[in-house]
This record gives structure tokens, sequence and C-alpha cells, in this order.
């Protein structure tokens, strides 16, 4: 898939929504792994479920999470309802039992981590194309003068940004 592929991907996500706001845990989610990959924390695809992964997301949802009391910090919930995405996979234990418990120690029981696109990898090793996704993320699910997205909005500053860095 194509970097506009994954930018329609990432503008459409299924998020929850509370008090008029868009949830921001599969943003904060993957704006931590923009940045483990940044800092070769993350050198493949696979995207391990350990106390790092846990730590890094919540320094990044502290840093774009105001403390309103609408969401809690979970990991857990954009870990595995991220699975509804096309470019996310999460990847079974031997251990695996089907269930619909969701909590961070479940999940460490059911599976080993995930695995994201190859494409998607390529994209966010990129510095330019990580600059556009990680403006999406945070124009799209985390600005404050976007409670609720605003898609052309969003493309349109993007885009603009994206051609002010490759120009």
């Amino acid at each position: 898939m194509t970097l506009n592929g994954y930018i329609d991907c990432l503008l459409h996500l299924p998020v929850n929504k509370k008090d008029n706001l868009v949830a921001p845990h599969k943003a904060v989610l993957l704006l931590t792994i923009l940045e483990l990959i940044k800092s070769g924390e993350i050198d493949r695809p696979f995207i391990p479920l350990t106390k790092s992964l846990e730590k890094a997301f919540k320094a990044t949802w502290n840093l774009y999470v105001k403390s309103s009391g609408s969401f809690k910090c979970a990991l857990n919930y954009p870990f595995y309802h991220l699975s509804s995405s096309p470019f996310w996979t999460l990847v079974k234990l031997p251990s695996f039992e089907c269930r619909k418990e969701y909590s961070l120690s479940a999940l460490k029981k059911s599976f080993a981590g995930a695995v994201i696109d190859e494409d998607l990898f390529q994209l966010m090793k990129d510095d330019a194309s990580r600059s556009v996704i990680e403006n999406i993320l945070i124009k799209t699910y985390l600005s404050s003068e976007y409670p609720t997205h605003s898609s052309a909005n969003v493309v349109l500053s993007t885009l603009a940004i994206f051609l002010l860095t490759v120009a």
C-alpha cells in the first residue's frame, strides 16, 4: 500500500467517542510506535507487548492528552482494537484462548505482540513519511481544534506540510 492508502486508513480509524470527543488511544499508540521506530528501539514490523512499550505509551499519552478525565491512559484498548485496521495483525501465543477480556495482563497471556504491514513500517522509518503520519494522527485525533475530525482539513494541512518538507 502507498502512503496515500495509509493516510486514508489513518483518517478513518474506527474510534470510540465520549462526550463528543474522539478517543485518542489508537493515535497515541501509533505515535508511540513512530517514536520507537525513530529511536531504533523497534527495528522490524513486529511490535512486542513489553514494559518498554507500556512506558513509552504512557509518556506519549501524557504529552498529548489533557487530563480531562474523559479517557484513561490504557494501552490494552488500542493494542487489541487496532486489529480492526488492515495494517495491524495480532500475533497469537500458543496459549491463546478466544475470550472477550481485554486487560493488559490478558492480552499478554494471549498475544506476543502485533505485526504492522511491511510497507507501513518502511514509511514509518522514512523521515518525510513519518512526519506526514505524525501530523495526520495529531491533527485528526489529538488536536483540541479538532474534537471530532474533519478529514478534508487534516489532509490539506498535512499535504502542505509534506510539500514543504520535500521541497
